[in-house]
């Protein structure tokens, strides 16, 4: 049917706490849609640990990457983050951005609609606190109009 997929992944370790992870995968549709995906992880014998992944798709319908990853210290603090940019075959577009860091989330989200409409959205929160977020959208002409739930 001219589609197919690979995969793979290994795991090392040196015996003394510290080890590393890695997969990958890549897949090819029968109409020509691709996608692939890799990841990877390392832990440390202080019991920090980083991760990185990211993926990427193109299709009929929409084509797109993501990736990011995150920070475990010793200490236990985690800090990490995400960017995902997608485009639809019609003319959308989505840009989303996490971060995390400290207790403290920040995300940001633009998209934008075949039409022209656009939505823009912020999420801010602080671990205890709770979160707070806020939404726009406008018009093909950047006005503002109500955003539906």
């Amino acid at each position: 049917n001219g589609g197919g997929a690979v995969r793979g992944r290994g795991v090392v370790t040196d015996g003394q706490g510290n080890g590393k992870a890695a997969s990958g995968g890549a897949y090819r549709g029968p109409n020509g849609g691709t996608a692939a995906r890799a990841g990877g992880t390392a832990r440390n014998a202080d019991g920090s640990l980083q991760h990185q992944s990211g993926a990427q798709w193109s299709g009929a319908n929409s084509s797109g990457s993501t990736q990011g990853g995150f920070v475990r210290n010793a200490d236990g603090t985690v800090s990490g983050g995400r960017q995902t940019h997608a485009d639809g075959a019609q003319g959308g577009q989505y840009d989303a951005d996490t971060q995390y860091a400290n207790g403290s989330l920040d995300r940001n989200v633009d998209a934008t609609g075949r039409n022209g409409n656009s939505y823009e959205s912020t999420v801010t929160g602080t671990k205890g606190e709770g979160v707070t977020r806020t939404a726009t959208c406008y018009d093909a002409n950047g006005n503002t109009m109500s955003c539906k739930p």
